[in-house]
């Protein structure tokens, strides 16, 4: 794939280099010449110095031969027009847009991005880490937002089968916690639900 990354700081400078690693056309643009430092020795792509929200920047790099961009930079805002220009200006089919405000991911996943959060990622990573499962989070697919969320085993389900459970529109239930807190995917609702489980359900937001 011929994939655009905007913004070579640390983040955008390592995703450069493990795209072109895994074998990508990868093309690296920023205003600063000197972030392309951050880039390792081994990375085979192309550097192009100048402002990614100018649509003739983007067009002297190759944007009309793009399949994928990535705004990676560290600014909202800059990474919200790119993704603007590159989706509705050039027609990229696919866009992934850095998030750093996480109050912000909900909008930008509206306009019909991929958002990643980093503030989100590494909030859900310290959660995991102490043991414990993060009752709320929200992951971005295409045009939608998925929530995951968990709740205690209601009492008037404890000893019925998951399958039993009423579930709304576009709902799964997607894991169940037991009350050693073991963990398991759920690929057969035909189970018993017991008391001390918790419900983990996925559900797609507009």
């Amino acid at each position: 794939m011929n994939i655009f990354v905007t913004g070579c700081g640390k983040i955008g400078a390592a995703l450069a280099d493990k795209l072109s690693a895994e074998g990508h056309d990868v093309v690296v643009i920023d205003s600063d010449e000197n972030r392309f430092e951050n880039l390792s020795d081994s990375f085979s792509g192309l550097t192009f110095e100048g402002i990614s929200i100018d649509s003739d920047t983007l067009i002297k790099a190759g944007i009309r031969d793009c399949d994928a961009l990535c705004a990676a930079s560290n600014d909202d805002n800059t990474n919200l027009m790119v993704a603007q220009l590159a989706k509705t200006v050039f027609g990229v089919e696919k866009v992934i847009v850095r998030v750093s405000d996480s109050e912000k991911e909900a909008l930008f996943s509206s306009f019909g991005f991929t958002t990643l959060c980093p503030t989100n990622l590494t909030v859900d990573s310290f959660i995991s880490a102490f043991g414990e499962f993060s009752e709320e989070s929200r992951f971005s697919m295409k045009n939608h937002a998925v929530r995951t969320f968990s709740v205690p085993v209601p009492d008037d389900v404890i000893g019925s089968r998951a399958l039993d459970i009423t579930l709304e529109d576009n709902e799964i239930l997607l894991s169940v916690i037991n009350a050693q807190g073991e963990a398991r995917l759920v690929n057969n609702y035909n189970f018993v639900l017991n008391e001390g489980d918790t419900l983990v359900f996925a559900k797609l937001v507009d």
